[in-house]
């Protein structure tokens, strides 16, 4: 089990940091939610470079991420309607009410290290995707307490493009803006969303300002060749790839959203398969497939459900990539583990190889 101690390794020590780190961001959390003065989720794609907190330079958990593969959701799935719901009831509960911002994510590469995966590397197709969702969200829920916005990311420096909800055709790219005064950055913003409720539209150009100060730092510290080509050894599945399990661009994760996981399944395996190939990966280090169940209660059966959970999507996941991928067979080292839903802590209960 060498070799999966070595990726391995790399997700324990990583989420150890991270519950520190999760523990001591609670105020600047609260800062941030405060100054956007609404609550924010979205749909990331399962690519290890495409992290939406990390976009925006925030503490993990300020806004909830979904990843699937090319950021494909969709409201009718159970676990995504579920999820949509819960959150657009608890901000009308609030008080005063809330307004809820989705981001549907796109992604791509502006210095050709690799677009995304999941639409065949096809700029295009993954921003019709994203207008997809965006048009079934907008059918669902008024757009005056709670709407999907269209957002596009550059993984070599985290800068977005933000569509406009009234024009497709419109867009503001902050990559503009890098040179020019940020009182600039705030007005186009509030002007390419003219019928958009203000407070929606503050918390947008808050969005972007934060945007614009994280891709300046990225910029003048420029990431390395490992941490902007597709590079991902592992993937992990379940409501746990939805936290901070392992390092930029290391791990692939698949959300249990869909009511048809093969597919996504199928074109992770097939990621990491390619990356091997192409000699992307670390030399003798295995890949590896983290199942991952959540809980909320450790007092009782709850934690102990969730270690079903992982073990349930272990074994289906392993199924699906060993088919889809046969060679990985020989290779492929699998661990299970349970995230704590309210620190993001990750505990790992069990590991074993693929061939055993």
């Amino acid at each position: 089990m060498d070799e999966i101690r070595n990726l391995l390794a790399i997700v324990k020590e990583y989420n150890g940091v991270g519950i520190e780190e999760y523990r001591l961001a609670q105020g600047e959390r609260n800062e941030i939610r405060d100054l956007l003065g609404m609550n924010v989720e979205g749909s990331p794609c399962a690519d290890g470079r495409n992290w939406l907190n990390e976009c925006f330079g925030f503490p993990v958990g300020v806004i909830s991420e979904y990843p699937s593969i090319g950021a494909i959701l969709d409201p009718g799935w159970t676990p995504v309607r579920n999820n949509l719901y819960r959150t657009w009831k608890w901000c009308l509960d609030q008080t005063p009410k809330r307004r809820n911002l989705f981001l549907a994510t796109y992604h791509y590469s502006s210095g050709g290290h690799g677009n995304c995966a999941g639409h065949g590397d096809d700029i295009e197709a993954s921003i019709r995707s994203a207008w997809e969702f965006r048009r079934k969200y907008a059918e669902c829920f008024p757009a005056k307490f709670s709407m999907a916005g269209v957002w596009g990311f550059d993984t070599d420096n985290d800068l977005a493009t933000i569509h406009s909800y009234d024009d497709p055709a419109a867009t503001l790219k902050i990559a503009d803006y890098l040179e020019r005064p940020d009182n600039e950055l705030a007005s186009d913003v509030k002007a390419l969303f003219p019928s958009t409720h203000p407070q929606i539209v503050n918390g947008i150009a808050v969005l972007a300002q934060y945007n614009l100060a994280h891709a300046r730092e990225i910029i003048n510290n420029p990431r390395t060749p490992d941490e902007v080509g597709h590079n991902e050894n592992g993937i992990v599945v379940g409501v746990g790839s939805g936290v901070s399990i392992a390092p930029r661009d290391l791990m692939l994760r698949v959300g249990c959203y869909s009511p048809h996981m093969v597919e996504p399944l199928q074109k992770a395996a097939s990621v990491i398969a390619t990356n091997r190939r192409r000699h992307k990966t670390p030399p003798g280090q295995n890949p590896l497939l983290l199942a991952t169940g959540t809980f909320f209660d450790s007092s009782g059966p709850d934690a102990l459900l969730a270690k079903q959970e992982a073990r349930s999507l272990a074994n289906m996941a392993k199924e699906i990539v060993l088919e889809a991928e046969p060679k990985l067979a020989k290779v492929l080292e699998i661990a299970l583990g349970i995230v704590h839903h309210h620190d993001r802590s990750l505990e790992i209960f069990e590991t074993y190889s693929a061939i055993a």
